[in-house]
């Protein structure tokens, strides 16, 4: 049988024999499969990998997670014989020990009207851990400037403390107005110190299946002071048949990035005392739930368009300037886009989530 697999392939020059040392010499499992994905042939890579000595006349699906087993398998057979080739990855479940994450190649070739599978597969837990290491590693270095923005304004209120102190001490009559001013400063840390502790703390995410009237239900009543009255400073407007619509984020971050982004715009609007409320607008656009404030505010400069996202910066004296950098990290989390669409008139804060998380033969049955 494995001859006439390499005699499709044009390379049967080599004895049969030969080809199968040198299969069981490569350092990535390859295996050959019949039509219905039973294993013919594996090379010794791959029974290490598996963790099993007897593959051959096994089903390639036993070592597929349930999910997986009923719908991506037979997703890869069907687009591997459609197109040719299917490449992608899967959690696999060897015969003993702690399952991994597999890329896999699968090529489909036909000999005497018999189609047949060739697909080798690599263990990639290890890049996977390093690529998630590498995002740990920019948070860090994130941190480390956000840490050296953070002395600075922590530096501001001690040393205005300090010099209050020292004229109340001078100016006892004063206490008063000076005791006012301690106070205000000693707030703002408090802030500082908060929103510095809610970025660091960010938990990760647990992505689940959410239905979005859950979402818009829990920012009407955190916002229903701004929503209800004859002049609301909250309008939200959701397409028909949004509501009823799932996808899959973590609901409790989700929330929190809108609350910053909503609260940011409130601001912008109160700042101004805009006649027009605050919009918020739901609705999908391909396959994804786009969530989008809009406020007649002051709006954005050009010139701060750069530095919109960093730490302790705002356009809003007084404002820590922490709202959109929590709420674009959270963004970043849930595998979804921030986008400011319009800088002015209105300013317009754009969120975008994906429906589903997962490939497309990960969904549904293709065949």
């Amino acid at each position: 049988m494995l001859s006439a697999v390499f005699e499709e392939q044009k390379i049967a020059i080599l004895p049969p024999r030969l080809v199968k040392d040198l299969l069981h010499l490569i350092t990535t499992a390859v295996f050959v499969l019949d039509e219905g994905g039973q294993i013919l042939f594996a090379n010794r890579y791959a029974s290490s990998l598996l963790k099993s000595d007897r593959l051959k006349g096994r089903l390639l699906r036993e070592f597929f997670s349930m999910d997986d087993q009923n719908v991506l398998y037979p997703n890869m057979l069907h687009l591997a014989k459609k197109e040719g080739f299917y490449e992608g990855e899967a959690l696999l479940y060897p015969a003993y020990g702690e399952p991994f994450v597999a890329h896999l190649s699968l090529n489909r070739f036909v000999n005497e009207n018999h189609v047949f599978f060739i697909l080798t597969c690599q263990n990639i837990s290890d890049l996977k851990r390093l690529e998630r290491s590498m995002r740990e590693a920019k948070h860090l270095v994130f941190l480390g400037r956000m840490l050296a923005d953070m002395s600075h304004q922590v530096r501001n209120p001690i040393l205005v403390i300090g010099g209050l102190v020292k004229r109340l001490q001078e100016n006892p009559s004063k206490l008063s107005s000076y005791a006012s001013a301690i106070q205000y400063q000693c707030e703002r840390l408090e802030k500082l110190l908060k929103a510095l502790e809610e970025f660091v703390n960010l938990p990760r995410p647990h992505f689940d299946l959410v239905v979005i009237k859950d979402i818009l239900k829990f920012l009407s009543h955190k916002f229903r002071l701004e929503i209800v009255g004859d002049q609301p400073e909250l309008k939200i407007e959701v397409s028909h048949g949004v509501e009823e619509v799932s996808f899959y984020t973590d609901q409790y971050l989700l929330v929190r990035a809108l609350n910053q982004v909503i609260q940011n715009a409130l601001e912008a609007h109160q700042d101004k005392a805009a006649p027009e409320p605050v919009v918020l607008k739901v609705w999908l656009s391909n396959n994804r739930v786009v969530f989008e404030t809009r406020d007649w505010g002051s709006g954005l400069s050009h010139e701060a368009l750069p530095f919109l996202f960093n730490p302790f910066f705002s356009t809003k004296p007084g404002h820590l300037g922490m709202g959109l950098t929590l709420a674009e990290r959270i963004v970043e989390e849930l595998d979804g886009e921030l986008d400011i669409v319009n800088l002015k008139d209105p300013t317009v804060i754009r969120l975008s989530f994906p429906l589903d998380r997962r490939r497309p033969e990960r969904r549904n049955l293709l065949a």
